[in-house]
């Protein structure tokens, strides 16, 4: 999937969002912003019109979980980063307690 670079909402944007010209929803920014319920009603707004969701810097179970209940169809971080041997079995449990698989997209979006 080609996507067109766009600058993720940033925290206490206001106005309409140019549905039309965006491939992806990328919630970014702080925690609070991307955790927010604001954001919430973007992502599910996207995910309405068929737009894949992805949220940036998820480093913790608790971060992982909300962007699943968002709707996010892929995330990125560096909890991998910082100690790979002990991290990445908890990351795949995260993964198990989530009921999904570690992939880029689940199908859905």
């Amino acid at each position: 999937m080609a996507s067109r670079p766009r600058s993720p909402p940033r925290t206490g944007e206001q106005g309409l969002i140019p549905w039309d010209a965006v491939d992806v929803l990328f919630l970014a920014g702080s925690t609070g912003w991307k955790t927010s319920p604001a954001a919430h009603r973007l992502a599910l707004e996207a995910r309405e019109r068929g737009l894949a969701v992805h949220m940036g810097r998820v480093n913790s179970r608790r971060r992982l979980r909300i962007a699943q209940v968002f709707g996010c169809v892929s995330c990125d971080g560096t909890y991998l980063a910082f100690g790979p041997d002990a991290n990445l079995p908890r990351l795949l449990a995260w993964m198990d307690e989530l009921g999904a698989a570690p992939t880029l997209f689940d199908g859905d979006g």
